[in-house]
């Protein structure tokens, strides 16, 4: 099924309406959510980042305009956090800068994750745009089926990387998907990988999904074809990528300006060989490679609300047998088969997963690093739930599309609201929430967001200039606590527990070593104070004997 070439009045004002909904439901439900590790590392890159603005802009106006761009001053601003690419960053950065610093609307941290909102609503345009050939009730249900999840909802909110290279993922898929369609935007596909890679690393593994999208694509006609006619067939969005991507992404960083190659090199070897962190996964502790094959499988099976699980493996089964029934005729005429597109979306899921399940890529961080290819495979649930809603009550399918709908959002918007805003702590009814989650071994929680709850307690109990152990709250994430005012501005970080009259331990079993040693250090190991989600602990307070 093909869209029209241009959007309606109606999807037109449909999509904006999503991007204003999306964005505004982050913003309406951000203050409770706390500041994530890697958060506190961005807020810092960002205000480096704001730094090199500030003084590009005063320098213009001077018209010095040389120094900005020398590279002793670009790796002052740019060096900080060089593992990862800048577009998010500078979204932060120009943020704080706009309506913090010069309008003064905005508090630091709310203005920091003013673009992550927005590359939400990014992510539900990009979602609507890609169901909707199938109709506007798939259009609507894609982006719900992807925010009903608590944990893709509490990604919305934080700022960081993966909602945006999402978003971005979803974007250029929109922009190839409508050059397979009408022959035209070769070029806005290419910026648009631009835009991707200059997000996040994952970028790197869209151009495989592309390759093999065309190789499957036109199989017979390249067999036909020979070498040399391979070459006059490339795609010219291959052209505009290799071009445009590497372009966007060295115009945006100018941490590249100077040493291109070296640096983009040093940025690939850090992921190439990145740290594994240790993580509980069904009662074992994974610290170094081999990794469970089926580690993503099995991590969505415990953490996708069961409703959403059940749609979401149907149109799996669905997509991999009309994959087959491309191959085959008979099975073509029991399953169907994918067109050009759908083999597009196919492969972009394929791609965002499978690394993860070769055993050897590191799979700390939950759902996080390949949420893209749960949002794409989304698309696919929601035209198999309009679909279903049809054939169960063709005469009366806006109605069967309603209820079906209803029946797979409300359990998911039911769990999104009892987690919020602990979702790195959210299990689904398969697993028995948070307490089944803890019970059958998984991760309880990570990136130490969930000490939030324990912060109205310090406010009210710390003695006056108290130095308190935040365990794996960094001491970015800690400042920007007191800046917001979460955080009383006399309470101070202490860097180990033998410096602290507080702790606060975040329940994981990685540290259980740090518990005891705090229990040692402390002369106590009953709790002040213990926080727990649906019963299982997540954050435990200790107070050393003696003041």
């Amino acid at each position: 099924m093909s869209p029209p070439s241009r959007l309606s009045r109606l999807d037109r004002a449909l999509a904006f309406g999503l991007v204003l909904a999306t964005a505004g439901l982050m913003w309406a439900t951000n203050k409770p959510i706390g500041h994530v590790r890697d958060e506190g590392y961005y807020f810092t890159a960002a205000h480096d980042y704001e730094s090199w603005f500030r003084e590009l802009g005063r320098d213009f106006a001077h018209g010095q305009v040389a120094r900005p761009f020398q590279d002793w001053t670009i790796v002052h601003d740019w060096s900080y956090n060089q593992e990862h690419p800048p577009l998010a960053k500078e979204s932060f950065a120009l943020s704080h800068l706009l309506f913090t610093r010069t309008l003064g609307w905005l508090d630091g941290e709310t203005a920091y994750r003013l673009p992550a909102f927005l590359f939400a609503g990014l992510l539900s345009l990009a979602l609507f745009l890609l169901a909707l050939p199938w109709g506007r009730a798939a259009a609507l249900l894609a982006p719900a089926l992807f925010w009903a999840v608590p944990r893709h909802f509490f990604h919305g909110h934080i700022a960081c990387f993966d909602i945006p290279v999402a978003a971005m993922w979803c974007l250029f898929l929109v922009g190839y998907a409508h050059w397979l369609r009408t022959g035209r935007g070769a070029w806005t596909a290419g910026l648009l990988f631009g835009l991707l890679l200059a997000t996040k690393h994952n970028a790197l593994l869209m151009p495989p999904a592309i390759l093999a999208h065309w190789l499957v694509t036109n199989r017979k006609d390249l067999w036909a074809a020979g070498f040399k006619g391979l070459l006059i067939r490339i795609p010219k969005p291959f052209v505009t990528m290799a071009i445009a991507g590497p372009a966007v992404l060295y115009v945006l960083w100018p941490f590249l300006w100077h040493h291109p190659i070296d640096r983009v090199a040093s940025w690939i070897r850090f992921h190439l060989h990145h740290v594994n962190y240790p993580w509980e996964y069904f009662g074992k502790e994974l610290r170094a490679p081999p990794f469970p094959h089926l580690y993503p499988l099995g991590v969505e099976a415990v953490t996708l609300p069961v409703a959403t699980l059940l749609l979401l493996g149907f149109a799996s089964i669905k997509l991999f047998a009309q994959g087959a029934g491309s191959f085959s005729r008979a099975l073509r005429a029991r399953a169907g088969a994918l067109d050009r597109v759908d083999w597009l979306l196919f492969f972009s899921i394929l791609v965002a997963i499978v690394p993860f399940m070769v055993g050897s890529t590191p799979i700390f961080g939950g759902i996080k690093h390949w949420m893209a290819g749960i949002a794409v495979l989304g698309v696919f649930g929601a035209r198999l739930a309009v679909d279903a809603a049809g054939a169960l009550l063709p005469s009366h399918r806006r109605l069967a599309t309603v209820g079906l709908a209803t029946c797979v959002l409300v359990p998911g918007a039911i769990s999104t609201a009892h987690f919020q805003p602990y979702g790195t702590s959210a299990y689904n009814e398969l697993a028995g929430g948070a307490a089944g989650g803890a019970m059958l071994g998984m991760q309880r929680q990570f990136w130490s967001n969930n000490v939030t709850a324990v912060l109205p307690w310090l406010n009210q109990h710390a003695p006056r200039g108290a130095l308190v152990f935040f365990h794996e709250v960094n001491f970015e994430s800690f400042s920007a606590y007191q800046r917001e005012g979460a955080l009383r501005k006399d309470i101070r970080y202490a860097w180990s527990p033998e410096d602290a009259t507080i702790a606060v331990y975040q329940y994981m079993r990685e540290f259980r070593d740090r518990e005891f040693e705090i229990w040692t250090e402390f002369g106590t190991r009953v709790p002040a104070l213990s926080f727990g989600i649906d019963q299982a602990t997540q954050i435990v307070v200790y107070v050393r004997r003696r003041w």
